[in-house]
């Protein structure tokens, strides 16, 4: 399962950064949106790395670490779109849709040391 969940994030980075970069999308204009997401993203992060002692083979502490750190950066970046000009947003769109991607790539390598797969 978890090596599925990291795919997901593999192909959800690689569509939002695709879509950033050929300018296929639309921001909403309401930046109480942006600021939740980003918000919601580092929340997130900050749980999954204060989990991350209750764990005990290191693969699975170095799988919570980079799940951690990409969740934090992305919604970090994604609150740092209020205050940037929109013409800047598919470069940070595409930022985070890189961060994502490697999360997902890192994450399946490191899914794949875990003990009993």
């Amino acid at each position: 399962m978890q090596l599925f969940s990291e795919f997901v994030m593999l192909v959800f980075g690689s569509l939002l950064a695709f879509l950033a970069l050929t300018g296929r999308f639309m921001l909403p204009s309401g930046l109480a949106i942006w600021v939740a997401l980003g918000a919601l993203l580092v929340i997130w992060g900050v749980r999954v790395w204060v989990r991350r002692g209750q764990l005990a083979s290191p693969a699975a502490r170095a799988l919570q670490w980079v799940r951690a750190v990409s969740l934090v950066v992305s919604g970090t970046v994604m609150i740092m779109l209020i205050w940037m000009p929109f013409s800047n947003a598919p470069v940070l769109l595409a930022t985070v849709g890189a961060i994502l991607a490697l999360r997902g790539l890192a994450g399946a390598a490191l899914a794949t040391r875990l003990p009993g797969r």
